[in-house]
């Protein structure tokens, strides 16, 4: 990386903006221009009417920068390869990450709602899964649908508990290399990359049919038109009457609420929590995180909603109020505290 601009003019520095005499072009030296693509999504070209060369110290920087990241992406797959090796004698993972389960027996599939006086098409309609409310035309479908996305296998690497539909990706989530997106330089895991560039950088958009507002998923848009314009719960919880837009929803609330379940547990002082959410913000008071920072004064909070009152008493900043209750016309500046308001209507 001794590729020396041969003017000695001095230049500004393209990574710093300094002005240096010793400079280093980005444009002839291949492997410099190699590790800032690696690094960064930055492009530097020939046709660049502001500069293109770097300084000696940003020339070393770069050097140092790459070295220290490919030193931690090999270690990740050393790691990781240590880990499959140990456990690879305890279960019978083929290489592409899949694992046999029992499947479930008739005796254990969701019961019908069919009823004997409609038609047969009519029936075929209504096998509904117990446990989500899918509905599907067979008996042998909605086998294989509660197989695929309820039986819930354990990753011998993370002890985490996923579905057999989603094992395989989950998977290749602890042994898939990384690779960096050149539309915003964004280093992800192999197996994430076509998602990231969906989510991130896909174009195609889903209009709501009710509002002017655009989504990038269906689904996103269809939860969308449920929840704010047709308000359509089919969810009802039966000891309270609180109702869901999803059956998930309705099985957490009934666990939390109902059943008292506390599954997530704090490594420090053993408590339980009903979602890891509250675990995780919680276990902030054992480790000293405050992970929301305040960009004015740089102080740090373990909550969002205190990072939000600093703004308001130290620093006058006003939340902007954007979404509108329908019932009391009462303001909120997000849809999750929108949402949570609505609960006392």
């Amino acid at each position: 990386m001794n590729t020396q601009s041969d003017d000695t003019k001095p230049q500004i520095c393209r990574l710093c903006l300094a002005l240096t005499s010793k400079s280093f072009s980005l444009i002839t030296n291949n492997v410099a221009v190699e590790m800032l693509q690696s690094l960064t999504s930055l492009k530097i070209l020939p046709t660049d009417e502001i500069s293109t060369v770097m300084c000696l110290k940003c020339s070393l920087n770069l050097k140092l920068a790459y070295k220290i990241q490919q030193n931690m992406l090999n270690a990740e797959q050393r790691f990781r390869a240590q880990i499959l090796a140990s456990v690879k004698q305890e279960i019978d993972v083929p290489q592409n990450g899949k694992i046999k389960t029992e499947q479930l027996s008739d005796e254990e599939l969701p019961k019908t709602s069919a009823q004997s006086t409609k038609s047969l098409k009519e029936k075929q309609s209504e096998y509904v899964c117990d446990v989500c409310g899918k509905k599907f035309p067979a008996l042998s479908a909605i086998k294989q649908h509660k197989n695929n996305a309820h039986v819930k296998l354990e990753c011998p690497i993370c002890k985490k508990k996923v579905t057999k539909y989603s094992y395989s990706h989950h998977f290749r989530g602890h042994t898939d290399s990384f690779t960096m997106c050149e539309l915003c330089g964004m280093v992800v895991k192999k197996v994430n990359f076509l998602y990231h560039v969906k989510a991130k950088h896909k174009e195609q958009s889903y209009k709501c049919g009710y509002c002017d507002e655009v989504f990038k998923r269906t689904f996103t848009r269809n939860m969308h038109e449920k929840k704010v314009h047709l308000e359509q719960a089919d969810f009802v919880c039966d000891t309270c009457g609180k109702k869901f837009y999803k059956h998930s929803h309705l099985k957490k609330h009934v666990e939390s609420r109902h059943l008292k379940l506390r599954p997530h547990i704090c490594e420090f002082c053993k408590v339980g929590f009903s979602t890891r959410y509250a675990m995780l913000t919680h276990r902030r008071q054992h480790t000293g995180e405050k992970p929301y920072k305040c960009e004015d004064c740089g102080d740090g909070f373990r909550h969002k909603v205190s990072l939000k009152a600093h703004l308001k008493s130290k620093h006058n900043v006003e939340e902007e109020l954007t979404c509108e209750c329908a019932e009391c016309g009462k303001k909120f500046g997000s849809d999750a505290a929108l949402a949570s308001h609505k609960r006392i209507h």
